[in-house]
């Protein structure tokens, strides 16, 4: 016997619907969504759609996009890109945005030396000349600090100072008539601010053989830097029977009148005596303005040391410029320092073997 079919066809299955379906009817209205009281009264409102509505269709109004987004006037008016063009590749800043900075500027030997109010000019010694060799003299001048005079203290190197002179004429001639050239370099500050030697003076002094105030010696001063060449005076020894003279002229003319007269008595200890200590080698001359006759400056010679004194003939000197002195003044009177101590002071260790007398030191007027 067969089996009815299980479950019976048209019953439902056991526990999938608590009640029967009804059937869809497809004539019937919709019902209503979300259903009558959902969500429920005192809910908090829904985030969406948003407060205030959605935005209204159709064209957007007039005086959209709001004003200031994007900014007016762009694109700018008479179309993209704008009138002038772009700015040039690297020029930023614009122009004028900024200050202008300084350029760094190269220093010159003419900035150093207007700088100066004193000056220590210092000798190298060779002691290899105690074995009867001369060598060319080399010269550092340095910055004098202090007002009072006797107190000052040695600054910074400021200028370079080396003769060229022939090995005949150092061994045969005295110092006081051979003839050299003495080359003056500037320690001058570049665009990096370092200290570099910089050629700023040439001097010349020819052979003389000086009697009497026959020949007398003489030496050319000339500026020379960035490719400028300017005589800018003479130092000149003129004949003078008791005291130690030297004329400083400014300018091209040697037969001038001088502009600057150095002057040093002979009645001083540091001319004749040879005692190394310190009293009998100071030497003072003055330095006096023939335009208004009054002392305005001073140069020294001072002691360099008890050893240095006897074995060498190395001098130091102390040069105090005048006021009102410009550059080419100072620059003068610095080369009358040089020509001083070439002139006085150079073959005395020669003169001691030879001579032995205490006028070793001969004056002016020979």
């Amino acid at each position: 016997q067969q089996q009815p079919a299980y479950p019976p066809q048209g019953a439902p299955p056991q526990g999938y619907y608590a009640q029967p379906p009804q059937q869809y009817d497809p004539n019937a209205p919709p019902q209503q969504y979300p259903p009558q009281g959902y969500p429920p009264q005192n809910a908090p409102p829904q985030g969406y759609p948003p407060q205030g509505g959605y935005p209204p269709q159709g064209p957007p109004p007039q005086g959209y996009p709001p004003q200031g987004y994007p900014p007016q006037g762009y694109p700018p008016q008479g179309g993209y890109p704008p009138q002038g063009g772009y700015p040039t590749p690297g020029a930023y800043p614009p122009q004028g945005a900024y200050p202008p900075q300084p350029i760094p500027q190269k220093e010159k030997g003419i900035d150093v030396i207007s700088k100066l109010d004193s000056i220590f000019v210092k000798q190298k010694p060779h002691y290899a000349e105690l074995c009867g060799c001369e060598f060319e003299n080399e010269y550092q001048v340095f910055e004098l600090k202090g007002g009072e005079v006797g107190k000052e203290k040695v600054g910074k190197q400021l200028f370079q100072c080396k003769e060229v002179s022939g090995c005949c004429s150092r061994h045969c001639l005295p110092g006081d008539c051979r003839p050299f050239k003495m080359f003056v370099s500037a320690m001058c500050k570049n665009e990096k601010g370092k200290r570099k030697e910089k050629e700023f003076l040439r001097m010349e002094r020819p052979y003389k053989c000086t009697y009497l105030c026959l020949n007398r010696p003489y030496m050319t001063v000339t500026h020379v830097e960035d490719e400028t060449t300017e005589v800018l005076g003479f130092i000149k020894d003129p004949f003078h029977c008791w005291n130690y003279t030297i004329d400083i002229i400014v300018g091209n003319q040697l037969e001038k009148e001088a502009d600057y007269r150095v002057t040093a008595s002979c009645c001083q200890c540091g001319f004749w005596c040879h005692c190394p200590c310190g009293p009998c080698k100071e030497v003072i001359f003055t330095i006096m303005d023939t335009r208004k006759q009054v002392e305005t400056g001073q140069v020294k010679k001072v002691w360099s040391g008890c050893m240095k004194e006897m074995l060498s003939d190395a001098d130091n000197f102390h040069a105090h410029f005048p006021v009102d002195a410009d550059w080419r003044d100072k620059t003068l009177m610095l080369s009358a320092v040089l020509f001083i101590d070439f002139r006085y002071f150079e073959d005395k260790g020669k003169k001691r073997a030879n001579d032995g007398a205490a006028f070793s030191q001969k004056p002016s007027f020979f």
